[in-house]
């Protein structure tokens, strides 16, 4: 499968039309017209917890900050304007509650276990912060309305419209059917201030104690014990599939807090094996978190365009960690991270 460098973000989609519709199906194919997406972002503070641990939960809270940024970190003037952001939270893939709304931003609040108590229903945990167990998780995001009514709900809403050209006339395809364009009508972009990361989500876990002090921190080597790339190329020059592979380099596992842990090189030099003729010659940093020895994968993701990564894995006795991944092209791999003298 073709692979795409995706140097800028999401942002690099440019322009989405905000204002200058005559109805709601009609898209006017004029460049004045369009704007820069905007931003919306759910943070946790860089003060606050990124988890919550068993030993204090009737206690626990974190600090949640809401903005609204342009793709460079300016502020816009937007077209609709934004009446009000709402944060809402979900628990371990539940529908979503709403928490709090704001009408000027940027806005912290400070949400306690016992607050989400209060607005997650009894169904779910009963109301009793006490029921909650190490690996439940609260997910948190914004709904926005703007001051037509408009409401936007989740990620990367979308919406199709017809496409006329700047006299007002259909733009047709090859066989005579008006031209529809799919555009997100806003961009959000929810991002963890401690990962680094941009991600679809702020996840919140409720952790063991033990998984949050950073002993997983340090310098590792790294072995794949089995992986295969799904791109042609790769088979043809003899670097796929892969049987206990060394990386060359050394990886760094630095502790972020809560459990959760930046890896300097998430692909054990896998991309770079076997992509750097697409000149994907550099690693790939990417956040994992510990939740009593289970590792799991945050926001994962390489530089080519669309490619998510999904892994997990587990941590042995010895501080050995195995995670298998895999990504949007079908490619899989398991590497096993060694710690260097420990």
């Amino acid at each position: 499968m073709k692979k795409i460098l995706l140097y800028i973000s999401l942002i690099i989609s440019t322009s989405v039309l905000l204002n200058s519709c005559t109805d709601d199906d009609r898209l006017r194919y004029k460049v004045e017209d369009f704007e820069k997406f905007f931003i919306p972002q759910v943070v946790l503070t860089e003060s606050s917890a990124t988890s919550f641990s068993p030993d204090n939960i009737a206690t626990a809270s974190i600090t949640v900050k809401m903005d609204l940024t342009a793709d460079e970190g300016e502020k816009l003037t937007f077209k609709p304007e934004v009446s009000t952001l709402e944060l809402m939270v979900s628990y371990n893939g539940s529908e979503d509650f709403p928490l709090t709304t704001t009408s000027t931003w940027p806005f912290e609040h400070t949400v306690t276990t016992q607050d989400l108590a209060t607005v997650i229903p009894e169904e779910y945990f009963g109301n009793d912060v006490e029921k909650l167990v190490a690996g439940d998780y609260f997910n948190f995001s914004m709904r926005i309305t703007m001051k037509d009514g408009t409401i936007i709900n989740g990620i990367n809403d979308k919406k199709s419209y017809k496409i006329y050209d700047e006299n007002g006339n259909p733009i047709l395809d090859e066989d005579g059917n008006h031209v529809e364009l799919e555009v997100p009508t806003y961009h959000i972009d929810l991002k963890n201030n401690e990962s680094g990361n941009d991600n679809t989500d702020l996840t919140v876990f409720i952790n063991c104690p033990e998984s949050v002090k950073g002993d997983l921190a340090g310098t590792y080597t790294v072995t794949t014990s089995k992986a295969e790339s799904t791109d042609p190329g790769a088979a043809e020059a003899g670097l796929s599939p892969v049987e206990n592979w060394e990386y060359a380099g050394k990886i760094t596992i630095t502790h972020l807090g809560g459990g959760v842990y930046q890896f300097s090189e998430i692909f054990g030099g896998l991309y770079i094996r076997w992509y750097s003729k697409y000149t994907y010659t550099f690693e790939t940093k990417g956040n994992y978190i510990d939740i009593c020895g289970d590792i799991q994968g945050l926001g994962l993701k390489s530089a080519f365009r669309g490619d998510n990564v999904f892994a997990q894995g587990s941590v042995d006795a010895n501080g050995v960690i195995t995670i298998e991944w895999t990504n949007a092209f079908g490619d899989v791999a398991t590497n096993i991270y060694t710690p260097v003298g420990k």
